[in-house]
């Protein structure tokens, strides 16, 4: 059974894509198309194979970020609190603070509001939140 779409789209129908145009890896993560760079940015951690891309002053989180709520991780997709760290870390490095981010759900944000959020979470602050392996719940804690 493919889990994403009985979930989402209430079927078990599979979908899938013959032949792909461009591997972002094979382009070196980054791809131009009408005067926009869009990067591509590995963003392990909510899963183990997570994207994240920028567009301009815009970066699509997917479930990495999401305002004002706690991360959750898939354990059985390869979720890992460390990953996660890595990967928001690396955000706050390589983007500027005014970018705009829009998260798989809820509302757009500037990346400087939950700066300091991620901080308190990965100094432990929200531990009393964590399973003893360090995942949280399949289901989102806000």
């Amino acid at each position: 059974m493919n889990y994403f779409n009985k979930l989402y789209f209430n079927s078990e129908k599979m979908y899938s894509v013959n032949k792909v145009d461009v591997i972002v890896e094979d382009v070196d993560m980054k791809l131009e198309w009408n005067d926009y760079i869009i990067s591509f940015i590995a963003a392990k951690g909510h899963t183990n194979r997570g994207m994240c891309i920028s567009v301009s002053n815009a970066l699509f989180t997917g479930d990495t970020m999401i305002y004002k709520t706690k991360p959750f991780l898939k354990k059985k997709y390869g979720a890992s609190i460390e990953d996660l760290k890595k990967t928001i870390d690396f955000i706050y490095e390589f983007f500027d603070n005014d970018i705009i981010v829009y998260p798989g759900h809820g509302e757009k944000f500037q990346l400087i509001e939950m700066q300091e959020y991620y901080k308190d979470y990965f100094a432990g602050k929200y531990d009393d939140h964590l399973r003893s392996s360090s995942i949280l719940s399949e289901k989102p804690i806000k």
